[in-house]
């Protein structure tokens, strides 16, 4: 999760623990599944939440409901301003069940211990170093530091491979230190489509 807003679902209990199976690689199911772990605070990215509904937007808006990837669904019940006004957190009811109606379904991470702190990553963000006209561009490397990652991917194996729902595929860096990875980005899902199209 590049930009990671907390979420307290008010109706799950503290100390719980919801095991989900989620797909290595969406695209792919053949690739496997891993276990993540649904607890009472999730994080979701910030680009899934906007405080005006509208009838194409799909993410999460005060008192609208969306569906959590496999997981069930959340209804968005307050929104937690800090005193200048941003948005810092939200509280949501949840439920295990989700309806073929929902149209939006987001991405989420978890703790694996109840009330414990996420955990976190570097990731590394690369874009195109020359453009059209073979002139190098500025800022083509991005650095994110504290990405709020699933459990599964804090002792990655240098060189694994993963991909990054709606972001693209990543390999983990040898920088990477225990308990603390760095993981560099080798595929956009942008870029991926476009070579779809030329194939």
């Amino acid at each position: 999760m590049l930009n990671p807003l907390p979420v307290t679902l008010t109706n799950f209990p503290a100390d719980a623990v919801k095991e989900v199976q989620a797909p290595n690689f969406p695209q792919d199911l053949t690739k496997g599944s891993h276990t993540v772990y649904l607890t009472r605070t999730i994080f979701i990215d910030y680009s899934d939440f906007r405080l005006e509904d509208s009838k194409t937007y799909y993410g999460l808006a005060p008192g609208k409901q969306v569906g959590i990837k496999y997981a069930g669904c959340i209804t968005c019940t307050n929104v937690v301003k800090s005193p200048e006004g941003a948005v810092v957190g939200l509280e949501a009811t949840y439920s295990p069940e989700t309806t073929a109606s929902l149209k939006g379904h987001i991405h989420w991470v978890s703790p694996s211990v109840p009330g414990g702190p996420p955990f976190t990553a570097t990731v590394r963000l690369y874009s195109p170093l020359f453009n059209e006209e073979m002139e190098m561009v500025q800022g083509s490397l991005q650095v994110v530091d504290g990405a709020v990652i699933d459990a599964s991917l804090v002792d990655a194996p240098v060189y694994s491979r993963f991909q990054f729902e709606r972001v693209g595929f990543f390999v983990t860096d040898p920088d990477s230190q225990p308990g603390r990875p760095v993981f560099n980005l080798t595929v956009s899902l942008k870029e991926s489509a476009a070579k779809k199209q030329i194939e």
